[in-house]
Parts: structure tokens; sequence; C-alpha cells
């Protein structure tokens, strides 16, 4: 637990699943729960977002165009994340 507090990564890669379907003719063939793939865009994203961290500065990101590569995963996954390790934490996921 302390690891998993301490550590987005360490957390992420070891006890973050996601629940993937697979829809024919609009019906559920098929449900798995897996660990996410992993990508360089998402290594990268972490990577950006550990620099904000270390440098203090405030982590405001828009992200546009963002399609099949990852991002909104990792970053409800970080929301999960703090809202369970973080003390006191108000947390939102929202999407239009």
């Amino acid at each position: 637990m302390f690891l998993c507090a301490c550590s987005f990564p360490y957390w992420f890669f070891r006890y973050f699943f996601i629940k993937s379907t697979i829809e024919k003719d609009g019906e559920v063939v098929s449900e798995t729960i897996r660990r996410p793939d992993v990508w360089v865009s998402q290594l990268i994203y972490l990577a950006i977002l550990a620099d904000l961290d270390l440098e203090g500065l405030p982590i405001l990101l828009l992200i546009l165009k963002a399609r099949q590569l990852g991002c909104s995963t990792i970053t409800e996954a970080i929301i999960l994340w703090i809202a369970i390790f973080t003390k006191g934490s108000h947390t939102v996921v929202a999407s239009a």
C-alpha cells in the first residue's frame, strides 16, 4: 500500500485494470478484465507530468485530438489514484 501511495507508475502498471468489451451488431460478445496496454505516448505523458511536478508547477493540461494514444485512460487512472491515496481530495472526471 505504501509503494502504491508513493508511486503512480508502480500502482498503474501493477494494480490498474480496465474492462474491455467486444460488441457485434449491438450485442456484447465478450468482456475481459485486463491491464491496459503500455504505449510510448503514455510514458512520454508521464514524463512530462513528472517534470512539472518536480519543478513545483501546476499540472494544467488540455489534451486535444489525442485519440488512440491512451492519454484519456492514463489521465483517468491518475485521477483515480489521487482519489484513492490523497486524503481530502475531491476529484471529477467529465467528458462531453
